[in-house]
């Protein structure tokens, strides 16, 4: 993304005269997922641009003559016209890639509650007070309790832990009942709905049963001035495949258009690019 940005930025900069400097330096969204054949689209134009109008003005008019006349400054400014064209609407191509749209009535996945690095869980062995205790699910997604050392924890169900934690325990204790209850909840990553872009507080957030984009938005504080929100989408993994989808963000909050309050899955990542202008 940034050789491309840096590049374009250097043309910009070394195109006096032309007034380019007022096209706003947004014109590099999109620019981290560019192919090379996009890259040419922009890259070609600018150094033609360069070339046209880097050269002094006496070169400029020795060159284009007609009949032994100077070009009139109104023929020069055509040519500036129709250069800037030819950077502009490549990049306004590469922002007009569309995805196909998430519907408020999809219905939600079922949902069973995973731990992750950074939950606290307390485990209780019936009738064995002596190991029974609240701890950390470490980092690496293991936790260590009396008797019970490094069992692993995360990606599993509160259940699953349980009887993990019977299994190690019964060569100490003869027939233990465990019961494992969260008591604060992150989850792993691949569960959490993760906001990037141009949202107040981007974060990761911990995916509840029945969440909304609408919930989404609340938790980063909606989005900033400068976010293209009928732009936005969400990335997510359908039948292990990663897919996009477009979401309205400008009509659900500005409009109140609930038609674009769709329902959010576990490991869905929202998109919330910046505007051009």
């Amino acid at each position: 993304m940034f050789n491309v940005y840096n590049r374009v930025k250097c043309y910009y900069a070394s195109l006096d005269g032309v007034g380019l400097h007022a096209i706003n330096s947004r014109l590099a969204l999109g620019f981290e997922s560019m192919p090379p054949s996009k890259e040419k689209l922009i890259c070609r134009p600018l150094f033609l641009l360069k070339t046209l109008f880097q050269r002094p003005q006496q070169t400029f008019n020795n060159q284009y003559t007609r009949k032994g006349s100077p070009v009139s400054a109104s023929y020069i400014n055509i040519r500036k016209c129709f250069a800037c064209l030819a950077i502009v609407f490549p990049v306004f191509l590469i922002g007009c890639k569309s995805y196909p749209s998430l519907s408020p009535d999809d219905k939600h996945l079922a949902h069973d509650y995973l731990i992750g690095p950074g939950d606290n869980v307390d485990i209780i062995v019936w009738r064995n007070p002596e190991v029974s205790m609240a701890v950390p699910v470490r980092p690496d997604g293991k936790i260590t309790t009396p008797l019970v050392e490094d069992l692993p924890a995360s990606g599993k169900t509160s259940t699953q832990l349980a009887r993990d934690i019977e299994e190690a325990l019964s060569k100490y204790i003869q027939q233990p009942v465990v019961t494992v209850v969260v008591t604060e909840f992150i989850g792993p990553y691949t569960e959490q709905i993760r906001v990037i872009g141009e949202a107040a507080k981007p974060q990761a957030l911990p995916y509840r049963e029945e969440m909304t984009l609408m919930d989404v938005l609340i938790e980063v504080g909606g989005i900033t001035d400068f976010a293209a929100g009928n732009k936005a989408r969400i990335v997510r993994n359908v039948n292990g495949k990663q897919q996009q989808f477009s979401v309205r963000l400008d009509d659900l909050i500005r409009d109140g258009d609930i038609s674009a309050n769709v329902p959010m899955q576990q490991g869905d990542v929202l998109v919330i690019p910046e505007s051009f202008f």
